[in-house]
């Protein structure tokens, strides 16, 4: 009776340490993973990456009528406050017409026909004939070649004691007087021509005077606003007004009296940085904020001129804004780009440790998991990774260097207990 409760005492033992053994296997590796570091993975794969560039733009007019007037006036009174709608051959404002500007551009049809005077003149000179001077120099020429010629044979004949020295000589004297005929007649023809030459030079200057003069009065007919003789401004297009100028004040030739924005549309104006115009240039598309009814916009022109590091863009929209849009409206946006790499791995960007700067080009590290046999069964140890980086986007990072891992668990929460060989838990 003993010894069997005896054997039943050894028996219970015996199973309670079995199952303590069992217990403290079954447990021990998650006793052990506790005190490890945990971490969040992900398998990196070939995926795009996205780079926003935010800007802040402003509606505006597509086109404005800038009214400026051909010389210095004193504006009495606007008919027209700004936000102010206004129909073509409305009055805007009034100029005091006992100061500055009387509507005188010149005698332009005047100009035009001492224009067309000074044409018909340099065609004139241009073609002036000299040929009455050059029949003078042939003549003389001739006459001078016959009497060389007698000359030469009254020579002979002196010597022959056929005629007197008087005759050889009055001779002499006659070709002495022929050469200096000639000599004059043909400097008096270069003068003429040369005469010609500095008048044709004076027509062809006051051509390029009067040119300049109709070009530069048809310019500000063009450029300046005509007023009325009453001194009113009339509106030559349907608009709304963008400003007026002062009153009862001097307005100087050139400052701009009073603007109107046109209704031809509107667009969207911002500034972005230097550094992103490769983002700008090639996604050509905004996203506004709190106006989503009007989708993506589209830029259609990107300044050339850098100032300060800072570029301008406009955009137009593409779909109707009537009653969604406002001249000077500030209106948040984003422009995104796309960018993929074949042969390539995208990961996070808080999986990657750069080497200095996070950009394209540059090199730097991740860890990776990979599993291990160890004394309680498999284990998760940490292992560095070198990798290249090709292109830098606002949440993901593209990268090379992964791609003789076969689904790689990447790291996502990297920390201080994170190095190479170092065991972990992986934390789903």
């Amino acid at each position: 009776m003993m010894n069997n409760k005896i054997l039943n005492i050894i028996k219970n033992i015996a199973i309670s340490f079995i199952a303590l053994v069992f217990i403290m296997g079954f447990f021990s590796q998650s006793i052990v993973n506790l005190f490890l570091p945990k971490v969040k993975v992900s398998i990196p794969k070939e995926s795009a990456i996205e780079r926003t560039v935010n800007v802040i733009g402003e509606v505006k007019p597509k086109e404005t009528l800038k009214v400026r007037l051909g010389g210095n006036v004193i504006v009495k009174e606007y008919y027209l406050n700004k936000g102010d709608e206004v129909k073509k051959g409305d009055p805007i404002f009034r100029i005091d017409t006992n100061y500055g500007l009387k509507n005188d551009y010149g005698d332009l049809e005047s100009l035009k026909i001492e224009l067309e005077k000074e044409k018909l003149n340099i065609d004139r000179l241009k073609n002036k004939s000299y040929i009455i001077d050059k029949k003078s120099i042939d003549l003389l020429e001739t006459k001078l070649k016959k009497n060389i010629s007698e000359f030469e044979d009254e020579k002979k004949l002196f010597k022959e004691g056929a005629i007197t020295k008087k005759s050889l000589d009055m001779r002499k004297i006659s070709i002495e007087e022929l050469k200096t005929s000639l000599e004059i007649e043909i400097i008096k023809l270069k003068e003429k021509k040369s005469e010609n030459e500095i008048l044709i030079k004076e027509a062809k200057n006051k051509i390029n005077k009067l040119q300049s003069k109709i070009k530069n009065i048809e310019n500000n007919k063009n450029f300046y606003s005509n007023i009325s003789d009453d001194g009113i401004y009339y509106s030559k297009t349907d608009g709304v007004i963008l400003k007026n100028n002062e009153v009862d004040k001097i307005l100087y030739r050139d400052k701009v009296i009073t603007e109107v924005a046109k209704t031809n549309g509107l667009k969207y104006v911002a500034n972005f940085k230097e550094e992103d115009y490769n983002i700008v240039n090639n996604a050509r598309r905004i996203r506004l904020e709190n106006v989503q009814s009007l989708g993506t916009i589209r830029v259609v022109n990107i300044s050339q001129i850098v100032n300060d590091n800072i570029l301008k863009l406009e955009a137009e929209f593409d779909k109707d804004y009537k009653d969604k849009l406002i001249i000077g409206q500030k209106i948040k946006g984003e422009i995104v780009k796309s960018e993929r790499i074949n042969g390539t791995k995208t990961i996070s960007r808080s999986s990657i440790i750069p080497n200095g700067e996070l950009k394209e080009g540059s090199r730097g590290k991740v860890y990776i998991v990979e599993k291990q046999k160890g004394i309680l069964g498999e284990e998760k140890i940490v292992k560095e990774v070198e990798v290249n980086i090709k292109g830098v986007g606002d949440k993901s990072v593209i990268v090379t260097g992964l791609e003789s891992y076969k689904k790689p668990k990447v790291i996502l929460n990297l920390s201080y207990r994170i190095q190479d060989g170092k065991k972990v838990f992986i934390w789903d």
